[in-house]
């Protein structure tokens, strides 16, 4: 548990010294896309489907966020701040809930 604990501060610390050379702007929605990558990894722990079901999950969260990442990767920033914050918390997430439900019929 231990180790698992480690990885996540670290992981935590990375992406904040990232966000910080980046800009203040970007500081809070990284932070919430962090949250809601560690929340899919909780709810992939807790919820009764088989291991291929939930690699297939968390596959389906991460090609969807890198997808989304390559939609919008050449938009400015500045005056896009709201569609690209949501675009890449809420897509994975409304996905990979999709996912969930036709993995569950």
């Amino acid at each position: 548990m231990k180790n698992k604990m480690l990885i996540l501060i670290a992981s935590f610390l990375y992406i904040s010294k990232e966000t910080f050379a980046s800009g203040r702007d970007i500081i809070i929605p990284s932070f919430i896309q962090f949250a809601f990558i560690v929340l899919v990894f909780v709810i992939m722990a807790i919820i009764k489907v088989r291991i291929a079901g939930k690699l297939m999950l968390i596959l389906m969260y991460i090609f969807s966020a890198f997808f989304i990442f390559l939609l919008i990767s050449n938009l400015p920033y500045r005056g896009n701040e709201i569609k690209i914050s949501a675009a890449f918390i809420a897509v994975p997430i409304a996905l990979t809930y999709e996912g969930y439900l036709m993995i569950k019929k």
